[in-house]
């Protein structure tokens, strides 16, 4: 599978979510800023993110980007 470089990105605004998002993040790609990261995914890989970005935010406060 081709591998694509995606920069992600997410405001989470409870500090224990965030904690948790930036842990699983840190298994996905590198780190810029504490909410910036730079990944190097397959198409599954970015599914295996999103699917653990949905256990740890809350929809109706929160938001994570990723730009290709």
């Amino acid at each position: 599978m081709t591998r694509r470089r995606w920069l992600v990105t997410y405001d989470v605004r409870d500090e224990k979510r965030r904690r948790k998002v930036h842990d699983a993040m840190c298994s996905f790609g590198e780190p810029l800023q504490f909410s910036v990261f730079l990944c190097d995914m397959d198409p599954m890989e970015k599914v295996a993110l999103m699917s653990e970005h949905r256990e740890h935010i809350n929809h109706a406060e929160d938001s994570v980007a990723l730009v290709d």
